[in-house]
């Protein structure tokens, strides 16, 4: 969860500073579901190995 709080933290700078169009941003949270689908696998992973 941590890397999604950054990841999101990371895309509303640029668009609070006007670095970055709207458009952009939409395309990056689009990719949103994937991190969250790796974050839980990562978590699934941890939990049921100690190699993570």
């Amino acid at each position: 969860m941590c890397f999604l709080v950054g990841e999101v933290i990371s895309l509303m700078i640029p668009l609070i500073a006007g670095r970055i169009a709207q458009d952009q941003m939409l395309a990056a949270l689009y990719l949103t579901p994937g991190v969250l689908i790796g974050s839980g696998a990562a978590l699934v992973l941890k939990g049921s190995t100690n190699l993570l």
